[in-house]
């Protein structure tokens, strides 16, 4: 529960400001229960309410979970932060 008051810190309710896009970097993450899940699906919903794009850079727990609930379909998903960068267009991330 604490990293998901982490995570919610650093990334707000949603983006501020004019963004296409969203890449959040799960990469190094060692556990990641539902309520990440949870979070993760509610910035999904406000991104497309913005017309931004959600590109996530999963670690192997949290990409075996968006296989098993079908959510690598809705969520598009990264083997690394270079190439979401890339596929996004990103040009300057910005680090939370």
């Amino acid at each position: 529960m604490a990293t998901v008051g982490r995570f919610h810190s650093a990334v707000g309710d949603e983006p501020t400001g004019p963004t296409d896009a969203l890449i959040v970097d799960f990469s190094l993450v060692t556990f990641c229960g539902c309520s990440a899940v949870s979070y993760l699906l509610q910035l999904a919903e406000r991104a497309r309410a913005r017309h931004a794009r959600l590109a996530v850079v999963p670690c192997r727990h949290l990409n075996r979970v968006l296989e098993i609930v079908g959510l690598e379909r809705t969520m598009p998903t990264y083997e690394t932060c270079t190439e979401a960068i890339a596929d996004t267009g990103c040009a300057e991330p910005r680090v939370g």
